[in-house]
């Protein structure tokens, strides 16, 4: 095996982990209902492939090609959920841009104390995605009412709940699976 497949088998393996390990916990807490699209329970599926994706492309240290991939991402979130309208297409660029933002905190911020605590990345990853869901889930909120497109039922506290959660355990499953996979493979090095 050539050096550039070897890298790709590498690549590829590092961020099946953190998928396998979302999966894992969102069957767990949400039964089958994760492999279905049109549920919010599918985030346990398509977020980490973002997160995991993009984590390990800043970890090979190529910032224009992680930034590429996460467009990529982006393009291909809006196809697998059927974007079609200007406020469906929005809230996946927020959504997409979050999982950005977090896993880029924690790559620039968080990554070197990593290896103090087996659980440290699956925690600082859990308080990241929650506050990024939170954060980018109520400002999406803030538009669509202010645009008139909300029922008027909702408050910011309930808009907030539901991304805390998902924010919290994926981010906690992705963090595992990273910890898990430099754990069984060895760090990913460019």
């Amino acid at each position: 095996m050539s050096t550039p497949s070897l890298k790709s088998v590498q690549f590829i393996l590092h961020a099946i982990i953190p998928v396998v390990c979302s999966i894992i916990l969102g069957f767990i807490l949400c039964d089958m209902d994760i492999f279905n699209p049109n549920y919010h329970t599918s985030q346990f599926i398509h977020t980490p492939i973002i997160a995991s994706v993009f984590y390990f492309l800043l970890v090979l240290g190529k910032p224009k090609y992680a930034w590429a991939g996460l467009f990529v991402l982006l393009v291909l979130t809006i196809f697998v959920v059927h974007s079609t309208t200007v406020i469906l297409i929005s809230r996946d660029l927020f959504y997409v841009a979050a999982i950005g933002a977090a896993v880029l905190f924690y790559f620039k911020f968080f990554k070197q104390g990593a290896h103090f605590n087996y659980l440290y990345p699956a925690v600082t990853l859990a308080g990241l995605y929650s506050a990024a869901y939170i954060t980018t889930r109520v400002l999406h909120f803030v538009i669509l009412r202010s645009l008139g497109y909300s029922d008027g039922h909702m408050t910011v506290l309930s808009v907030a709940s539901t991304p805390a959660f998902y924010g919290a355990t994926i981010g906690f499953a992705v963090g595992l699976g990273i910890t898990i996979s430099d754990k069984l493979l060895g760090t990913l090095t460019a």
